[in-house]
């Protein structure tokens, strides 16, 4: 019976997206190597849109008529600002700015930053972000133990049967990742692994079903405010892989952030999100990256790689619509079916050789296209 491993180390990527800080709540550009210079230099990074008629949320907008008094938007000063903090997760130093975008009319907008103080709901959120950070290491420090010792999880990678294409129980196989529901499926094992090997840690209160779609992680303090938190700068973050049995080819790696609300008293409703490394992952020894760009995938073509019967069941699975085509035995297409098959004698009289199309809605990262993939096999035809 297959087994599903999954390994936890630490890599180095930069993880870039932008969203707004939550109501009351001051935004927080988490990093691991950043310095007050290096803040400073980011925070200009982070100036405020400049619209003359609102602020969005945190900002504060200043709008006043120029000495003519004409009241015409080239005759208008724009002062829009906002507050942004830098906290270095490993040295435990914090820098916060006040940027400034100012127009006057229609001149080139000036960026200024300014230091300014932390708040003490501020500062006691970042205590708590500190903290978090150390657990979330911990991570990588518990999964590395385990792959460097006679563990029971290293016992189970060595005893793990190698996945089988001819195994009839394929509903493991990483090829469902390529839609929603088997994404969805890849991603709970991973989640549910992590609960299970950090019971004695305090992420364990993770929650698994949470209605939090954000991309940050918040931290509340008693008191109003505290910190919205962007894992923007933090290049050292923990990375997971979905294996299947013992097989190094069909393996998924990601990244995994938390993200959710930490309230005061500490609670947590965090969920694990999952970034895929489309160029180290694989499905049955290819490429995740070069299948999920690929509108046409046909493996009858040469140095495409082929698909597992496994793979194909799935594949079969997602699809709307399936055409054959029967292959003649004097064609060259027929014999490159039957070596691919692996075939040592002619099956011409209880089988047909065939293409096999199939059409289905695949998505990656968001972005869905109807992809068609094509494969030999044999198959039979009323007669």
């Amino acid at each position: 019976m297959k087994s599903v491993q999954l390994f936890f180390i630490t890599i180095l990527a930069t993880f870039i997206f932008n969203t707004q800080a939550q109501t009351g709540l001051t935004e927080t550009i988490a990093c691991d190597d950043c310095d007050y210079q290096n803040a400073r230099a980011n925070a200009l990074l982070l100036a405020p849109l400049l619209l003359c008629n609102q602020g969005l949320p945190g900002e504060q907008l200043f709008t006043q008529p120029l000495t003519n008094g004409s009241g015409s938007l080239g005759d208008t000063s724009c002062s829009l600002s906002k507050n942004v903090i830098f906290a270095n997760v490993v040295t435990g130093q914090s820098y916060k700015f006040t940027v400034t975008t100012t127009t006057s009319g229609f001149d080139e907008s000036q960026i200024t930053v300014k230091n300014t103080y932390l708040s003490a709901s501020e500062q006691s959120a970042l205590e708590r972000l500190f903290d978090f950070y150390d657990e979330y290491k911990q991570i990588d420090g518990h999964f590395t133990l385990l792959a460097s010792q006679h563990s029971d999880l290293q016992r189970a990678i060595a005893s793990a049967p190698q996945y089988s294409s001819e195994d009839s129980n394929c509903d493991d196989h990483p090829i469902k990742y390529l839609q929603a529901e088997g994404r969805e499926q890849i991603h709970q094992a991973v989640t549910r692994d992590i609960f299970e090997r950090m019971r004695n840690q305090s992420w364990n209160d993770f929650s698994q079903r949470t209605q939090y779609t954000g991309y940050t992680l918040n931290f509340s303090s008693p008191k109003a405010g505290g910190v919205s938190v962007h894992w923007n700068l933090v290049t050292n973050k923990v990375e997971a892989a979905y294996k299947l049995g013992n097989d190094n080819n069909n393996m998924l790696w990601f990244e995994v952030l938390p993200h959710g609300d930490v309230d005061a008293e500490n609670n947590k409703n965090l969920i694990l999100t999952f970034k895929i490394y489309i160029q180290v992952s694989r499905v049955d020894g290819q490429e995740y990256a070069y299948i999920v760009n690929s509108p046409i995938y046909d493996t009858t073509q040469p140095n495409i790689g082929t698909f597992s019967v496994c793979a194909q069941k799935k594949l079969a699975g997602m699809a709307s619509e399936v055409e054959y085509e029967k292959l003649s035995i004097d064609t060259k297409d027929y014999w490159n079916a039957h070596d691919q098959l692996g075939l040592e004698i002619d099956y011409s009289t209880s089988y047909e050789l065939c293409k096999k199309s199939i059409k289905a809605h695949t998505c990656h990262d968001g972005n869905c296209q109807r992809q068609t993939v094509t494969w030999y096999e044999m198959c039979r035809f009323a007669s």
